[in-house]
């Protein structure tokens, strides 16, 4: 197959592709049209939509640029350029990259301009996207796959819109069936189950059931119920005494009696004071060191997971979502790793900006303070003129001076000072390291 026919396959998958709505997919068949012929006009406006609708504003008018580069007669590509270079939508870009991106605007105010956006351009993909993370985070699982639906309907070649989706229904579906309402732990009567006629099967029953419920317990990082134990004995003995009186008053069936209590007292033998944190099973194929271990593979298979496919499918955007959630639940680790990646590697400028700070943020509080005045340096000296330049500063200053490198803390806090006469950042604490003495 030669270049043009290749480029034209590649072109025609991908138009079919985006009848699908499967925009994902349908880019990276117009990456490699683009690799074959790389001024195909047609491709490079198709290839543009397609980070247009995924809100790459700036990608999308780069490559309609390339577009009326190349041909200017006749090119659908002045059209999208007028639409996205008007005033308003102007405004809508710059505003979305000041309000989603900046940690500091609140959840709230988040979710009010995403809904704006939608009926404004319910084209648009990533809206509804960031709104089911929004509402994920807050553990509104139901709001998030309303919106991560309508996602998924706009970019069903998403990977990652389908892992959020079945992630969502996953802990639906476990609230669901682990419902207090549905299982009343503080009213566990022995007396309503049927263990006689069950023999062996009983313990390896109770013990699975058990283990998927401390699974669950600890997956969703809520403390263990634990049940009274008086309670437990008590039930204990009456049913022990039950026992004992049937096999006086029936001695010809003592041995049928052993038989089918063969079962219960297996039962008998697990920890029935229920301690969930240190339930431990006799002869339990599950136990609580391995699922502990189960659960730390799977931490650092996660964590292990290359930030290569993000780059490579154009979703720096939520990766970077993904770093602020780490750092809001306090994973500075994996917050520092996300945002050196998105500062090293990503296109997009302003998430470049973004994550240097917030990699100069993560580091500090990773105590890598060395790293924390590099990056925070970094941002001072080649953005002085954004919404984290002061913040930078100030960090930077009081950070230098915990480190006792008083004589360069004095020289970013009295530029903090000159830059930023009136920014609240110049507090008391500055003035007292102004002016201590060396």
């Amino acid at each position: 197959m030669d270049k043009n026919n290749r480029t034209n396959f590649h072109y025609q998958k991908a138009l079919e592709l985006f009848k699908k709505n499967n925009v994902t997919e349908a880019v990276k068949e117009l990456k490699l049209c683009l690799k074959f012929n790389p001024k195909d006009v047609l491709a490079l406006n198709l290839l543009a939509l397609g980070y247009y609708l995924k809100c790459r504003f700036d990608k999308a008018e780069n490559y309609w640029r390339q577009s009326l580069a190349i041909k200017r007669k006749n090119n659908q590509a002045i059209d999208y350029l007028e639409l996205i270079t008007k005033k308003d939508f102007l405004e809508l870009r710059q505003e979305y990259k000041e309000i989603l991106f900046n940690d500091t605007v609140g959840k709230s105010e988040k979710i009010e301009f995403l809904k704006t956006i939608i009926n404004k351009h319910d084209e648009l993909i990533e809206p509804y996207l960031i709104l089911g993370l929004l509402y994920k985070e807050d553990q509104n699982y139901q709001e998030a796959l309303k919106y991560l639906y309508q996602a998924y309907d706009l970019d069903s070649g998403n990977k990652n819109i389908k892992d959020y989706i079945m992630e969502c229904e996953n802990i639906e579906n476990k609230y669901k069936f682990f419902s207090l309402d549905r299982f009343d732990l503080s009213r566990f009567n022995l007396e309503k189950f049927k263990f006689f006629k069950y023999k062996k099967e009983t313990t390896l029953i109770l013990t699975a059931l058990l283990a998927v419920f401390l699974i669950f317990y600890i997956n969703s990082e809520e403390q263990p119920v634990q049940l009274d134990n008086t309670v437990q004995q008590e039930e204990i003995k009456k049913q022990s005494a039950a026992a004992e009186n049937n096999k006086n008053q029936n001695p010809d069936q003592e041995s049928q009696q052993e038989s089918k209590n063969e079962g219960f007292n297996s039962l008998n033998n697990l920890d029935l004071k229920l301690d969930l944190m240190k339930f431990k099973a006799i002869e339990n194929p599950i136990s609580l060191d391995l699922i502990r271990t189960i659960k730390e593979n799977e931490a650092k298979k996660n964590s292990a997971e290359t930030y290569e496919e993000y780059f490579s499918e154009d979703r720096e955007q939520e990766l970077f979502n993904l770093g602020l959630q780490a750092l809001r639940n306090q994973r500075y680790q994996d917050a520092a790793a996300i945002f050196e990646q998105l500062y090293k590697f990503s296109e997009a400028e302003y998430l470049k900006r973004e994550s240097l700070y917030l990699l100069a943020r993560s580091s500090q509080l990773t105590q890598n303070y060395l790293a924390a005045e590099n990056y925070y340096q970094l941002y001072i000296d080649n953005y002085p003129e954004t919404n984290y330049y002061e913040e930078a500063l100030y960090n930077l200053g009081l950070l230098l001076d915990e480190q006792d490198k008083l004589e360069e803390a004095k020289e970013i806090l009295q530029q903090l000072r000159e830059d930023a006469p009136y920014s609240s950042y110049n507090n008391s604490k500055v003035y007292d390291i102004l002016n201590k003495e060396n």
